[in-house]
């Protein structure tokens, strides 16, 4: 799946052990974590240095989480 996203970040599992703030992206109206296969799933710099930003990306959506295989950031 191909798409064009703003990165933002969101609280997400409010109240449990796993509360913290996730990188997102909002595909046709709806939001899902932005995560890498293979990286940590709570903290990656890779993609934390993207939120404000606008990308181009391609990847695939499993449950809540699109799962980004490479994209590029929009000036």
């Amino acid at each position: 799946m191909d798409i064009t996203s703003h990165i933002f970040r969101k609280t997400v599992s409010k109240g449990s052990k796993s509360e913290h703030d996730a990188v997102c992206v909002r595909i046709e109206g709806k939001t899902y974590l932005l995560r890498e296969r293979g990286k940590n799933a709570f903290h990656n710099p890779e993609l934390e240095v993207l939120v404000g930003k606008e990308i181009q990306a391609s990847g695939d959506i499993v449950g809540n989480v699109f799962f980004v295989r490479n994209y590029t950031v929009i000036d």
